[in-house]
């Protein structure tokens, strides 16, 4: 974790924090929250009071928050456990919340970085070439083009986009997406642990 990051938490927060002190800081439901300290996933104390019955020690959660950073297998969460839509179909695919660096506006240098790192990707793209690229659905995508905030053009009959628009979107709307796609989430920590 980034020291900048840590001091502010430890400014901010007390010592031991309380169950909505996690909720707000990872940015999660209670429940995911309750669940995810009941499992130990992340260390605390659980007192047999109705209310207010977790403490978690600040350190403990830096604890897990380095871990999450380091896309740590061990705790990564079920898919699916935590939505309301039922489901026929099970994603394989785990989530890791990452919290801290993940909700962070990337700095004005990441442009330059990931356009080094995507150099072999071709210039226009078809929007449905995107979601190999970042990893959100093709609905996502069309969504956020249809709303202005990923640029894209008609050629054909088709939507298209650009290398550089695609950057453009995650230097700037991207990082407000509260749910991010592994593919998009390992970008990042890619980025933050140059």
């Amino acid at each position: 974790m980034q020291t900048t990051m840590k001091e502010q938490l430890q400014n901010t927060y007390p010592p031991v924090l309380s169950l909505e002190n996690i909720r707000v800081i990872l940015r999660i439901s209670k429940r995911k929250a309750a669940w995810m300290l009941h499992n130990g996933y992340i260390k605390c104390t659980i007192n047999e009071k109705k209310t207010r019955n977790y403490q978690i020690k600040i350190d403990d959660l830096f604890e897990y928050i380095d871990k999450a950073e380091s896309m740590d297998p061990s705790i990564q969460l079920p898919s699916g456990l935590f939505t309301s839509r039922k489901s026929k179909t099970h994603h394989k695919e785990s989530s890791v919340i990452a919290p801290c660096i993940i909700h962070q506006k990337p700095s004005d240098d990441f442009r330059d970085w990931i356009s080094d790192e995507w150099y072999d990707i071709d210039e226009m793209l078809p929007l449905k070439d995107v979601p190999k690229l970042i990893g959100y659905n093709v609905k996502t995508i069309q969504r956020w083009a249809h709303q202005k905030a990923l640029k894209t053009v008609w050629h054909q009959n088709h939507l298209f986009t650009t290398r550089d628009w695609v950057i453009d979107f995650l230097a700037t709307e991207g990082y407000k997406v509260q749910n991010k796609s592994l593919l998009h989430t390992r970008l990042l920590l890619q980025y933050y642990n140059q």
